[in-house]
């Protein structure tokens, strides 16, 4: 069996295309990359998917802190002209 039937069989196992099962003999040095390989697949889509979800959580959540300071400093101007309406003498 040469290496690129094994990556064929093997190479996509891990998500449930190819063999079911391990292979019991003549397990060599294709055989160990190509399933760890196969394994690894997993890995990219969970980090891929924790850096999304982190990138889009720390944006909605810089969104909220600068949407309560915008609209706080908005508040706290629109006060201070307020009190120097009421409180200067203009006729």
């Amino acid at each position: 069996m040469s290496c690129w039937d094994i990556i064929s069989d093997y190479g996509l196992r891990s998500i449930g295309i190819g063999e079911r099962l391990l292979p019991r003999k003549d397990f060599t040095l294709c055989h160990q990359v190509t399933l760890i390989g196969s394994g690894m697949i997993w890995n990219i889509y969970f980090g891929t998917l924790a850096l999304l979800g982190g990138f889009f959580f720390s944006m909605a959540l810089a969104w909220v802190f600068l949407d309560r300071l915008y609209w706080k400093t908005v508040i706290n101007d629109e006060q201070h002209k307020l009190f120097y309406f009421i409180t200067s003498s203009l006729p």
